[in-house]
């Protein structure tokens, strides 16, 4: 999971203006800050996993935060153009912590120096699901693919509800 901080963005707002500033480990996108890396958000660390829903809705209120909406989370991966993966239109082999990029190991953060976006927020695809919250705030939803998935599927729509297999992979996450 990630932590955002700022104005909760919806799709409805569809004006992409960049903050003043945002806190040491955060990017700006749009109105809000992303953490730049999983949870903790450190470069070079194994992302957490396994947490629940709620456990990680706690983690970010307990630094001032919260957990991403799906549509922060979103336009952090694609970016205000829309394109379907982190780094681009085009889906690149390799690229993220994928099946076909790493296998089922959990990478660390940033060690895919190409799973990047523009804007810096490093890792949205492959590696371990990433909570976000419903924009409707009904509960939890799973983001970003796990490196469980096969070549091609590690799109930024990648979308799971917790599951139990899923569970072992998630950064936060269940189906």
């Amino acid at each position: 999971f990630r932590c955002c901080r700022g104005s909760q963005w919806t799709p409805k707002m569809m004006k992409w203006g960049a903050l003043t500033s945002c806190p040491e480990g955060m990017i700006g996108i749009g109105r809000f800050c992303i953490d730049q890396f999983e949870y903790p958000n450190h470069y070079g660390v194994t992302p957490q996993k396994e947490l629940s829903w709620e456990e990680a809705q706690g983690v970010c209120t307990k630094l001032g935060k919260r957990v991403c909406t799906e549509s922060e989370w979103t336009l952090a991966c694609e970016g205000p153009d829309w394109k379907g993966y982190p780094y681009g239109s085009e889906y690149h082999s390799g690229r993220c912590a994928t099946k076909d990029g790493k296998g089922l190991e959990v990478s660390t953060s940033g060690e895919f120096e190409q799973c990047v976006t523009p804007d810096g927020v490093y890792d949205m695809t492959g590696g371990v699901w990433e909570w976000t919250s419903q924009d409707d705030g009904s509960g939890g939803v799973l983001r970003g693919g796990g490196s469980v998935l096969s070549a091609g599927l590690g799109r930024c729509r990648s979308r799971a509800y917790v599951c139990t297999y899923v569970r072992m992979y998630v950064r936060t996450y269940v189906c």
